[in-house]
């Protein structure tokens, strides 16, 4: 072994050529899929999913008649109009998607929250295992894709071991295990803020990538309309680009970034196609009037769950992002329905990992090392790295502040946009560090003295 050469473990030789790493990495990812997916049944069950399935009938109205489902002040009381205006549209769709392949129509009826368990159920708001498992198999393949991505943003910010770190971490946070595999926005949502992140990373090369990365985060969940001008820095910031080309580069790149990020943006919500000024400004008016009201209904019942002022909020994401446990459900409403598939949820192990004061504070102290030492090292790193490391601390910060500004409830699932960041930073703070000129040029002169 040289000087200056870490000693290698046990099995590095096993591993040593890339095509045995390529073959174990393979059937690792192949025995992740297929505990991940044959687990989605047993998943408890939560009402919004009814609702997501209910709406997913607007896929059928996509392809026969668009204009359709064109915003109409006429039909202000039309529930399924008032969801299309409130709700990111790429959830629903996906799902109405995975149930047109599996043979299943649309949930006949919504969710109504004012009725019992049985009620609802006997009115059809129920969906069978069959429906219910193909939604839930969208949302999941959705979250799978997200594992490519970031993958693929930590391989494009430093190498590829921080791709293949971060994305283990993600897979086995217990957060995705449980919300990206239901019928509901999560796992679309965590594919959108991952393909987002490779955007920015790819932005100056490919801006088209990052025009969609925002439209798709976007149109997953609101909440991350916060990435849209991060992308924009993403597609004018150049580096690789010669000097006296970068002014009719960043016109290129805007204009691929727009259009991409507007096409998909429109495609997605037919609702925009008739009166777009008007649908947006009431969407807006309804967003507000919504949160509103929950803030007066759930103080009314629940008011610990009401949080004011920046620093109680800050401590509730970080609380529900690495410590609590699982949240099944916002409101205890229907607990005594799902108590029993909660409990053999909860009897595997993998499903709660780390979540204890003691894991999630490991954790935690990783993603703050991994962040600050990616913000120590701007200065001195190469200026393609630097560009990638910049834009993701700026999206993270920024996505953080939006959810703090924004989010006055203690649900576990409204600071899921910022679990992507956390593994990219916790796989940063662990992956192997670079390695000195010294010792780099002593390596080279070793390997060429043995090949010689």
């Amino acid at each position: 072994m040289l000087k200056g050469e870490r000693p290698r473990p046990p099995w590095f030789s096993v591993l040593r050529s890339s095509q045995q790493q390529r073959l174990a990495g393979s059937l690792a990812g192949l025995l992740f899929v297929v505990f991940y997916l044959s687990g989605i049944p047993g998943i408890p069950f939560h009402p919004d999913e009814s609702t997501y399935l209910y709406m997913s009938g607007d896929l059928e109205a996509v392809f026969h008649n668009p204009l359709r489902l064109g915003y109409n002040p006429q039909t202000a009381d039309d529930p399924r109009q008032r969801y299309r205006l409130l709700d990111a549209p790429l959830s629903r769709l996906a799902i109405g998607f995975a149930r047109r392949l599996a043979g299943y129509a649309a949930l006949p009826v919504d969710w109504d929250w004012a009725l019992t368990w049985e009620e609802n159920a006997a009115a059809g708001a129920l969906p069978e295992p069959g429906l219910l498992l193909a939604g839930r198999l969208a949302s999941s393949t959705l979250a799978l894709l997200g594992l490519f991505c970031l993958y693929f943003t930590g391989r494009g910010m430093d190498r590829p071991l921080t791709g293949f770190l971060a994305a283990g971490f993600l897979s086995l946070n217990a957060l995705y295990w449980l919300h990206a595999r239901r019928a509901m926005s999560e796992g679309p949502l965590l594919f959108g803020v991952c393909l987002a992140m490779w955007g920015l990373i790819e932005g100056e090369r490919r801006p088209w990538l990052a025009g969609l990365g925002a439209a798709i985060a976007l149109n997953a969940k609101q909440s991350t309309l916060v990435l849209v001008p991060v992308g924009l820095l993403a597609v004018l910031w150049l580096v690789d680009t010669p000097v006296e080309r970068r002014g009719k580069q960043r016109w290129a790149n805007l204009v691929q970034y727009a259009a991409v990020f507007i096409v998909v943006t429109l495609a997605l919500n037919p609702w925009l196609w008739r009166q777009p000024g008007s649908a947006l400004k009431v969407a807006v008016g309804l967003r507000r009037n919504l949160l509103a009201y929950q803030v007066r209904d759930i103080a009314s019942f629940a008011p610990h769950q009401v949080l004011e002022g920046a620093g109680p909020r800050l401590l509730a994401a970080g609380y529900n992002l690495f410590v609590a446990p699982l949240s099944f459900a916002e409101l205890g409403k229907y607990r005594t329905a799902t108590a029993a598939s909660e409990t053999t949820y909860l009897s595997n192990p993998l499903h709660s990992l780390l979540r204890s004061p003691a894991g999630g504070g490991l954790l935690l102290t990783l993603c703050i090392f991994g962040a600050v030492l990616a913000l120590l090292g701007l200065r001195r790193a190469a200026p393609g790295r630097q560009r990638g490391i910049g834009l993701l601390l700026l999206a993270g910060t920024v996505q953080l502040a939006a959810i703090i500004a924004v989010v006055p409830f203690t649900w576990q699932r409204y600071p899921i946009p910022l679990l992507p960041f956390i593994c990219l930073w916790m796989a940063y703070a662990i992956r192997r560090p670079d390695r000195s000129p010294a010792v780099s040029s002593q390596l080279a002169s070793g390997e060429e003295n043995m090949a010689g």
